[in-house]
Protein backbone atom coordinates (compact mmCIF):
# COMPACT_ATOMS: atom_id res chain seq x y z
CA UNK A 1 0.00 0.00 0.00
CA UNK A 2 1.00 3.52 -0.94
CA UNK A 3 1.64 6.28 1.67
CA UNK A 4 0.43 9.81 0.73
CA UNK A 5 2.54 12.10 -0.23
CA UNK A 6 3.35 15.18 1.84
CA UNK A 7 4.47 18.91 0.99
CA UNK A 8 5.99 21.43 3.33
CA UNK A 9 3.95 24.37 3.60
CA UNK A 10 7.13 26.46 2.84
CA UNK A 11 8.49 24.47 0.21
CA UNK A 12 4.83 24.20 -1.18
CA UNK A 13 4.60 27.82 -1.34
CA UNK A 14 7.83 28.17 -3.30
CA UNK A 15 6.13 25.85 -5.91
CA UNK A 16 3.37 28.05 -6.21
CA UNK A 17 5.16 31.27 -6.40
CA UNK A 18 7.87 29.39 -9.32
CA UNK A 19 4.77 28.06 -11.05
CA UNK A 20 2.82 31.54 -11.07
CA UNK A 21 6.20 32.99 -12.31
CA UNK A 22 6.55 30.73 -14.73
CA UNK A 23 3.28 31.49 -16.56
CA UNK A 24 3.35 34.89 -16.26
CA UNK A 25 6.76 34.79 -18.41
CA UNK A 26 5.62 32.61 -20.72
CA UNK A 27 2.57 34.85 -21.21
CA UNK A 28 4.49 38.11 -22.17
CA UNK A 29 6.80 35.77 -24.55
CA UNK A 30 3.77 35.12 -26.45
CA UNK A 31 2.32 38.41 -26.55
CA UNK A 32 5.40 39.63 -27.54
CA UNK A 33 6.12 36.98 -30.27
CA UNK A 34 2.52 37.80 -31.06
CA UNK A 35 3.15 41.59 -31.90
CA UNK A 36 6.52 40.84 -33.70
CA UNK A 37 4.87 38.28 -35.98
CA UNK A 38 2.62 41.35 -36.89
CA UNK A 39 5.75 43.22 -38.52
CA UNK A 40 7.37 42.65 -42.06
CA UNK A 41 10.93 42.41 -41.08
CA UNK A 42 10.50 41.41 -37.18
CA UNK A 43 14.39 41.13 -37.04
CA UNK A 44 14.80 44.62 -37.85
CA UNK A 45 13.23 45.52 -34.53
CA UNK A 46 16.11 43.53 -32.46
CA UNK A 47 18.36 45.41 -30.66
CA UNK A 48 22.04 44.38 -31.96
CA UNK A 49 23.75 42.05 -29.69
CA UNK A 50 27.36 41.97 -28.23
CA UNK A 51 28.89 39.84 -30.70
CA UNK A 52 27.90 42.24 -33.69
CA UNK A 53 30.93 44.31 -32.39
CA UNK A 54 33.29 42.23 -34.28
CA UNK A 55 35.86 44.80 -36.53
CA UNK A 56 34.08 42.15 -39.64
CA UNK A 57 30.61 43.24 -39.07
CA UNK A 58 29.60 45.70 -41.39
CA UNK A 59 28.26 48.68 -39.98
CA UNK A 60 25.20 51.21 -40.85
CA UNK A 61 28.01 54.62 -40.96
CA UNK A 62 30.64 52.95 -43.08
CA UNK A 63 33.62 54.67 -42.08
CA UNK A 64 32.89 55.60 -38.26
CA UNK A 65 33.77 53.46 -35.42
CA UNK A 66 32.24 50.48 -35.44
CA UNK A 67 30.72 51.07 -31.84
CA UNK A 68 29.22 54.61 -32.66
CA UNK A 69 27.60 52.75 -35.45
CA UNK A 70 26.15 50.43 -33.12
CA UNK A 71 24.98 52.78 -30.69
CA UNK A 72 23.09 54.60 -33.40
CA UNK A 73 21.77 51.47 -34.84
CA UNK A 74 20.38 50.18 -31.62
CA UNK A 75 18.73 53.80 -31.06
CA UNK A 76 17.31 53.70 -34.69
CA UNK A 77 15.58 50.14 -33.66
CA UNK A 78 14.34 51.51 -30.27
CA UNK A 79 12.20 54.00 -31.71
CA UNK A 80 10.91 51.62 -34.48
CA UNK A 81 9.93 49.52 -31.69
CA UNK A 82 7.92 52.73 -29.55
CA UNK A 83 6.32 53.59 -32.75
CA UNK A 84 4.89 49.83 -33.30
CA UNK A 85 3.75 49.38 -29.90
CA UNK A 86 2.03 52.89 -29.04
CA UNK A 87 0.14 52.75 -32.78
CA UNK A 88 -0.66 49.20 -32.61
CA UNK A 89 -2.28 49.72 -29.34
CA UNK A 90 -3.79 53.15 -30.79
CA UNK A 91 -5.36 51.84 -33.46
CA UNK A 92 -6.30 48.98 -32.10
CA UNK A 93 -9.64 47.27 -33.80
CA UNK A 94 -9.33 49.67 -36.18
CA UNK A 95 -10.13 48.31 -40.04
CA UNK A 96 -10.05 51.76 -42.06
CA UNK A 97 -8.49 55.17 -41.79
CA UNK A 98 -9.19 58.70 -43.55
CA UNK A 99 -5.48 60.00 -43.80
CA UNK A 100 -6.43 64.03 -43.59
CA UNK A 101 -3.30 65.87 -44.27
CA UNK A 102 -1.42 64.65 -47.41
CA UNK A 103 1.74 66.60 -48.40
CA UNK A 104 1.10 67.81 -51.48
CA UNK A 105 4.39 69.88 -51.63
CA UNK A 106 8.11 69.23 -52.61
CA UNK A 107 8.99 69.38 -48.94
CA UNK A 108 10.83 65.74 -49.41
CA UNK A 109 10.65 64.90 -45.60
CA UNK A 110 7.01 65.28 -45.74
CA UNK A 111 6.71 62.87 -48.13
CA UNK A 112 9.17 60.36 -46.40
CA UNK A 113 6.42 61.27 -43.88
CA UNK A 114 3.27 60.24 -45.49
CA UNK A 115 5.27 56.26 -46.87
CA UNK A 116 6.09 55.79 -43.20
CA UNK A 117 2.68 56.10 -42.18
CA UNK A 118 1.36 53.96 -45.24
CA UNK A 119 4.05 50.99 -44.09
CA UNK A 120 2.56 50.82 -40.53
CA UNK A 121 -0.36 50.90 -41.50
CA UNK A 122 -0.33 48.37 -43.91
CA UNK A 123 1.65 46.08 -41.33
CA UNK A 124 -1.44 46.67 -38.71
CA UNK A 125 -4.28 45.25 -42.12
CA UNK A 126 -5.48 48.84 -42.03
CA UNK A 127 -6.72 49.76 -45.21
CA UNK A 128 -6.36 53.52 -46.35
CA UNK A 129 -10.21 54.81 -47.67
CA UNK A 130 -9.65 58.30 -47.95
CA UNK A 131 -7.16 60.94 -48.22
CA UNK A 132 -7.51 64.46 -48.08
CA UNK A 133 -4.72 67.14 -48.38
CA UNK A 134 -6.30 70.31 -47.95
CA UNK A 135 -9.60 71.88 -47.51
CA UNK A 136 -9.47 72.81 -51.12
CA UNK A 137 -10.00 69.01 -51.92
CA UNK A 138 -11.43 67.68 -48.53
CA UNK A 139 -15.40 66.97 -48.93
CA UNK A 140 -17.10 66.42 -45.73
CA UNK A 141 -19.49 64.88 -47.12
CA UNK A 142 -17.99 62.59 -49.46
CA UNK A 143 -16.22 61.24 -46.11
CA UNK A 144 -19.13 61.24 -44.18
CA UNK A 145 -20.45 58.50 -47.09
CA UNK A 146 -17.53 56.44 -46.42
CA UNK A 147 -17.80 56.72 -42.59
CA UNK A 148 -20.97 55.52 -42.41
CA UNK A 149 -20.02 52.04 -43.99
CA UNK A 150 -17.85 50.80 -41.68
CA UNK A 151 -18.99 50.54 -37.55
CA UNK A 152 -17.68 53.25 -35.40
CA UNK A 153 -15.24 51.37 -33.62
CA UNK A 154 -13.52 49.89 -36.82
CA UNK A 155 -13.54 53.38 -38.38
CA UNK A 156 -10.85 56.38 -37.57
CA UNK A 157 -9.29 58.90 -38.76
CA UNK A 158 -5.42 59.74 -38.80
CA UNK A 159 -3.81 62.87 -38.93
CA UNK A 160 -0.66 63.26 -41.16
CA UNK A 161 2.44 63.89 -39.06
CA UNK A 162 4.98 66.48 -39.10
CA UNK A 163 6.09 70.37 -38.09
CA UNK A 164 2.43 71.84 -39.26
CA UNK A 165 0.63 71.65 -35.73
CA UNK A 166 -0.03 75.17 -34.23
CA UNK A 167 -0.76 78.62 -36.47
CA UNK A 168 2.82 78.30 -38.20
CA UNK A 169 1.01 77.01 -41.06
CA UNK A 170 -2.59 77.98 -40.29
CA UNK A 171 -3.83 76.30 -43.71
CA UNK A 172 -2.50 72.58 -42.12
CA UNK A 173 -4.14 73.66 -38.27
CA UNK A 174 -7.40 74.36 -39.95
CA UNK A 175 -7.91 71.07 -42.15
CA UNK A 176 -7.58 69.26 -39.39
CA UNK A 177 -10.11 71.45 -36.69
CA UNK A 178 -12.42 71.40 -39.83
CA UNK A 179 -12.53 67.26 -39.59
CA UNK A 180 -13.17 67.49 -36.25
CA UNK A 181 -15.88 69.96 -35.97
CA UNK A 182 -17.68 68.13 -39.01
CA UNK A 183 -16.87 64.54 -37.13
CA UNK A 184 -17.98 64.85 -33.52
CA UNK A 185 -17.98 61.47 -32.58
CA UNK A 186 -15.25 60.28 -34.36
CA UNK A 187 -12.24 58.71 -33.34
CA UNK A 188 -8.93 60.60 -33.99
CA UNK A 189 -5.53 59.73 -33.91
CA UNK A 190 -2.94 61.76 -34.74
CA UNK A 191 0.89 60.78 -36.10
CA UNK A 192 4.18 62.04 -34.35
CA UNK A 193 3.64 65.78 -34.56
CA UNK A 194 5.80 69.04 -33.22
CA UNK A 195 3.85 71.64 -31.97
CA UNK A 196 4.64 75.38 -32.58
CA UNK A 197 2.25 78.78 -31.65
CA UNK A 198 3.20 81.94 -31.80
CA UNK A 199 -0.33 83.48 -30.60
CA UNK A 200 -1.37 82.37 -27.27
CA UNK A 201 -5.04 82.74 -28.19
CA UNK A 202 -4.96 80.68 -31.36
CA UNK A 203 -3.41 77.51 -28.87
CA UNK A 204 -6.69 78.25 -26.50
CA UNK A 205 -9.11 78.16 -28.98
CA UNK A 206 -7.34 74.89 -30.66
CA UNK A 207 -7.29 73.11 -27.06
CA UNK A 208 -11.07 74.19 -26.48
CA UNK A 209 -12.09 72.70 -29.65
CA UNK A 210 -10.48 69.22 -28.81
CA UNK A 211 -11.76 69.30 -25.25
CA UNK A 212 -15.36 69.04 -27.02
CA UNK A 213 -13.88 65.49 -28.13
CA UNK A 214 -13.15 62.97 -26.28
CA UNK A 215 -11.44 60.48 -28.60
CA UNK A 216 -8.27 62.58 -29.76
CA UNK A 217 -5.31 61.19 -29.39
CA UNK A 218 -2.08 63.52 -29.71
CA UNK A 219 1.29 62.13 -29.99
CA UNK A 220 4.00 64.38 -29.89
CA UNK A 221 7.87 63.96 -31.23
CA UNK A 222 9.96 65.69 -28.84
CA UNK A 223 9.74 66.67 -25.01
CA UNK A 224 9.08 70.47 -25.67
CA UNK A 225 6.22 69.75 -27.62
CA UNK A 226 5.38 66.97 -25.58
CA UNK A 227 4.97 69.72 -22.71
CA UNK A 228 3.15 72.08 -24.48
CA UNK A 229 0.88 69.72 -25.55
CA UNK A 230 0.33 68.15 -21.76
CA UNK A 231 0.03 71.88 -20.78
CA UNK A 232 -2.75 72.77 -23.82
CA UNK A 233 -4.80 69.26 -24.28
CA UNK A 234 -3.67 67.06 -21.08
CA UNK A 235 -6.56 67.59 -19.73
CA UNK A 236 -9.33 66.38 -21.86
CA UNK A 237 -7.30 64.74 -24.71
CA UNK A 238 -4.55 61.55 -24.91
CA UNK A 239 -0.90 62.93 -25.11
CA UNK A 240 1.59 60.63 -25.57
CA UNK A 241 5.69 61.46 -26.30
CA UNK A 242 6.58 59.00 -29.46
CA UNK A 243 9.67 58.91 -32.13
CA UNK A 244 9.08 60.62 -35.69
CA UNK A 245 7.11 58.28 -37.50
CA UNK A 246 10.09 57.89 -40.47
CA UNK A 247 12.20 55.75 -37.54
CA UNK A 248 9.06 53.13 -38.67
CA UNK A 249 11.22 52.60 -41.77
CA UNK A 250 14.28 51.03 -39.87
CA UNK A 251 18.06 51.71 -41.66
CA UNK A 252 17.79 52.59 -45.45
CA UNK A 253 21.66 51.77 -46.16
CA UNK A 254 20.67 49.96 -49.57
CA UNK A 255 19.78 53.28 -50.69
CA UNK A 256 23.10 54.90 -50.15
CA UNK A 257 24.95 51.36 -51.53
CA UNK A 258 23.40 52.20 -54.52
CA UNK A 259 23.22 55.77 -55.30
CA UNK A 260 26.39 57.22 -57.60
CA UNK A 261 28.45 59.95 -55.63
CA UNK A 262 28.30 63.32 -57.01
CA UNK A 263 30.26 65.24 -54.55
CA UNK A 264 31.93 65.29 -51.00
CA UNK A 265 29.56 67.54 -49.09
CA UNK A 266 25.45 68.28 -49.98
CA UNK A 267 24.95 71.63 -48.31
CA UNK A 268 20.68 71.14 -47.72
CA UNK A 269 19.84 75.03 -46.26
CA UNK A 270 15.81 75.72 -46.02
CA UNK A 271 15.22 78.37 -48.05
CA UNK A 272 11.81 79.54 -46.18
CA UNK A 273 14.05 80.68 -43.16
CA UNK A 274 11.85 78.59 -40.59
CA UNK A 275 12.44 80.18 -37.31
CA UNK A 276 14.99 82.48 -38.23
CA UNK A 277 17.45 79.43 -40.29
CA UNK A 278 19.40 81.44 -42.80
CA UNK A 279 21.96 79.23 -44.17
CA UNK A 280 21.26 79.05 -47.49
CA UNK A 281 24.38 81.73 -48.65
CA UNK A 282 27.12 79.85 -50.55
CA UNK A 283 29.45 82.11 -48.85
CA UNK A 284 29.10 80.86 -45.91
CA UNK A 285 30.63 77.72 -46.70
CA UNK A 286 32.63 78.64 -49.92
CA UNK A 287 36.27 79.32 -48.29
CA UNK A 288 35.86 77.30 -45.59
CA UNK A 289 35.45 73.93 -48.08
CA UNK A 290 37.66 75.14 -51.15
CA UNK A 291 40.29 75.99 -48.74
CA UNK A 292 40.53 71.80 -47.85
CA UNK A 293 40.14 70.70 -51.10
CA UNK A 294 36.41 69.34 -50.28
CA UNK A 295 33.97 69.43 -53.68
CA UNK A 296 30.17 70.93 -52.39
CA UNK A 297 26.78 71.89 -53.46
CA UNK A 298 24.34 74.23 -51.59
CA UNK A 299 20.94 73.41 -52.18
CA UNK A 300 17.39 73.02 -50.83
CA UNK A 301 14.88 70.14 -51.12
CA UNK A 302 12.28 72.37 -51.72
CA UNK A 303 13.00 74.03 -54.71
CA UNK A 304 12.65 70.66 -57.59
CA UNK A 305 9.87 68.04 -57.70
CA UNK A 306 10.68 64.66 -59.46
CA UNK A 307 8.72 64.19 -63.06
CA UNK A 308 6.44 61.34 -61.72
CA UNK A 309 4.75 63.67 -58.65
CA UNK A 310 4.07 66.74 -61.44
CA UNK A 311 2.28 64.41 -63.49
CA UNK A 312 -1.87 65.47 -63.29
CA UNK A 313 -3.05 61.98 -62.91
CA UNK A 314 -0.40 60.81 -60.18
CA UNK A 315 -1.75 59.08 -57.35
CA UNK A 316 -1.08 60.38 -54.09
CA UNK A 317 1.15 57.23 -53.31
CA UNK A 318 3.14 57.77 -56.49
CA UNK A 319 3.68 61.53 -55.12
CA UNK A 320 4.94 60.41 -52.11
CA UNK A 321 7.06 57.41 -53.14
CA UNK A 322 8.83 59.78 -55.59
CA UNK A 323 9.67 62.52 -53.63
CA UNK A 324 10.69 60.63 -50.49
CA UNK A 325 12.62 58.64 -53.20
CA UNK A 326 14.15 61.87 -55.02
CA UNK A 327 15.00 63.02 -51.83
CA UNK A 328 16.65 59.90 -50.23
CA UNK A 329 18.92 59.63 -53.45
CA UNK A 330 19.37 63.22 -53.17
CA UNK A 331 21.22 62.94 -50.11
CA UNK A 332 23.26 59.70 -50.50
CA UNK A 333 24.90 61.15 -53.81
CA UNK A 334 26.88 63.18 -51.05
CA UNK A 335 29.79 61.42 -48.76
CA UNK A 336 28.82 63.89 -46.48
CA UNK A 337 25.55 66.24 -45.56
CA UNK A 338 25.41 69.58 -43.47
CA UNK A 339 22.06 70.57 -43.14
CA UNK A 340 19.60 72.61 -41.20
CA UNK A 341 16.09 70.47 -42.09
CA UNK A 342 14.97 67.59 -39.45
CA UNK A 343 14.20 65.03 -42.32
CA UNK A 344 17.38 65.43 -44.00
CA UNK A 345 19.04 64.75 -40.77
CA UNK A 346 16.43 61.56 -40.36
CA UNK A 347 17.02 60.32 -43.27
CA UNK A 348 20.93 60.87 -43.11
CA UNK A 349 20.90 59.03 -39.82
CA UNK A 350 18.56 55.66 -41.35
CA UNK A 351 21.39 55.70 -44.41
CA UNK A 352 23.96 55.98 -42.61
CA UNK A 353 25.44 59.28 -43.97
CA UNK A 354 28.00 61.06 -41.81
CA UNK A 355 26.13 64.18 -41.39
CA UNK A 356 26.58 67.77 -39.40
CA UNK A 357 23.38 69.88 -38.38
CA UNK A 358 23.69 73.84 -37.87
CA UNK A 359 20.74 74.81 -36.04
CA UNK A 360 20.51 78.47 -34.43
CA UNK A 361 16.60 78.52 -34.87
CA UNK A 362 14.41 80.06 -32.08
CA UNK A 363 12.24 77.21 -32.75
CA UNK A 364 15.23 74.37 -32.32
CA UNK A 365 13.15 71.85 -33.78
CA UNK A 366 16.14 69.62 -34.68
CA UNK A 367 17.93 69.87 -31.28
CA UNK A 368 14.75 68.99 -29.74
CA UNK A 369 14.42 66.28 -31.60
CA UNK A 370 18.01 65.00 -31.37
CA UNK A 371 17.83 65.31 -27.58
CA UNK A 372 14.69 63.62 -26.55
CA UNK A 373 15.69 59.95 -28.97
CA UNK A 374 18.77 60.76 -30.96
CA UNK A 375 21.13 61.12 -27.94
CA UNK A 376 22.76 57.71 -29.63
CA UNK A 377 23.87 58.97 -32.68
CA UNK A 378 26.09 61.77 -31.67
CA UNK A 379 29.49 60.88 -32.06
CA UNK A 380 32.33 61.36 -34.34
CA UNK A 381 31.61 60.27 -38.34
CA UNK A 382 27.99 59.76 -37.33
CA UNK A 383 26.15 63.06 -36.32
CA UNK A 384 26.62 66.26 -34.39
CA UNK A 385 24.60 69.22 -33.71
CA UNK A 386 26.17 72.78 -33.79
CA UNK A 387 25.12 76.48 -33.94
CA UNK A 388 26.87 78.10 -36.71
CA UNK A 389 28.62 77.27 -39.61
CA UNK A 390 32.13 77.95 -39.17
CA UNK A 391 31.73 75.20 -36.54
CA UNK A 392 30.08 72.34 -39.04
CA UNK A 393 32.94 72.95 -41.36
CA UNK A 394 35.81 72.90 -38.98
CA UNK A 395 34.25 69.30 -37.65
CA UNK A 396 33.83 67.99 -41.23
CA UNK A 397 37.71 68.73 -41.66
CA UNK A 398 38.34 67.07 -38.86
CA UNK A 399 36.67 64.33 -39.92
CA UNK A 400 37.82 64.48 -43.09
CA UNK A 401 41.45 64.16 -41.48
CA UNK A 402 40.24 61.29 -39.60
CA UNK A 403 38.49 59.32 -42.84
CA UNK A 404 35.18 59.27 -41.29
CA UNK A 405 34.02 60.62 -44.40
Amino acid sequence: MSMPVTINIRYKYILLVTLATVSVLLFFYGLTRTDMQTLKNPASLSVPKVHDLDQNRKSLFKKAPVKNSLKCESTISFQKNVLFTYYKHSFEGVKKVALIGFPDHPNKGDSAIYIAERKLLEVLDIQVVYICSSQSDYSASSLKAIVQESSPEEFAFAFHGGGNFGDLYPDHQQLRENVIHDFPNGRFVSFPQSIWYNDETALQQTANLYAEHSQIQLAFRDRQSYLTGVNGFGENNEILLTPDIVFFMGTLSDIRETTPIKSDVLILARLDHEGGQQHSSESLYHEGLTSGNVTYSVEDWLSWDPEEATNSDATFDTKGESRFLSGAHFLASHKAVITDRLHAHILSTLMGIPHIVVEDSNMKKITNYHNTWLRGCTSDGVSVIVDSPEKAIKILMDWKKQQYI
